[in-house]
């Protein structure tokens, strides 16, 4: 059986104080206009990073939470390959590659300099969109709201499932955040235990709404009973 294959390019270059990010998947192109609002080294890598992360999930350019199967990106600056490898000594961009280090740590990427493909229609979706700190990799999980996903509380939940491929980790993380979680507070800690009653999964959520780690645990649910009624997920 074959399949589909997304090919998604993004192009950077600097235009006085900002960074014009081309993109193109099929036949579509257009611009988004980063303005990098942050003393930070290597700005043009951010100001791609972050275009690539603002279309993938807040516009939704290839779909509802886009996962890296069947994908493909190029990208015109060799340092996001290192920064996806983890090759990268260059350790305040990682923030930034949030993306890449996640749910796309497998997609092929591949770096190209040339911008012939750029035509006319790039300037028919234009988007504007300005960066002060790394945007952020989102989980919506039913019962409790947006939790923020970094690479370590990925990597802590991909483990507990034997270290599987990215793409199906990702996939049983959105499954067990959409089937509804139960808030177990924790003051004392600084955080809030979210608790999957089927599947036994606890989330932990620090105060600043960062998944800290994930394990599986069988005695949750008489914790949760004290701190309230057990809610019901339609």
């Amino acid at each position: 059986m074959s399949y589909l294959i997304d090919r998604l390019t993004i192009h950077t270059r600097a235009e006085e104080e900002r960074f014009v990010c081309t993109w193109r998947l099929g036949r579509k192109q257009g611009i988004v206009y980063v303005m990098v609002e942050t003393d930070i080294a290597e700005k043009d890598v951010v100001a791609e990073l972050s275009a690539l992360h603002y279309l993938v999930e807040e516009v939704q350019l290839m779909g509802d939470n886009r996962s890296g199967t069947s994908l493909e990106i190029t990208i015109s600056n060799p340092t996001i390959a290192a920064l996806q490898s983890g090759r990268s000594k260059k350790s305040h961009l990682y923030p930034f590659a949030v993306l890449l280090r996640t749910k796309f740590a497998e997609v092929p990427l591949k770096v190209e300099k040339d911008c012939g493909w750029v035509g006319e229609g790039a300037s028919t979706r234009v988007r504007h969109l300005s960066v002060s700190e790394p945007l952020k990799l989102v989980l919506d999980v039913k019962g409790h709201g947006r939790v923020g996903v970094r690479q370590h509380g990925f990597d802590q939940f991909r483990a507990r499932l034997n270290h599987v491929n990215v793409t199906d980790a990702w996939k049983e993380m959105q499954r067990v955040a959409k089937a509804g979680m139960w808030p177990i507070p924790n003051p004392e800690r600084g955080s809030t235990r979210l608790y999957h009653a089927d599947s036994h999964w606890v989330f932990v959520v620090g105060d600043d709404g960062y998944l800290i780690t994930a394990y599986t645990e069988f005695n949750v649910e008489k914790h949760a009973q004290q701190a309230g009624d057990r809610p019901e997920f339609q």
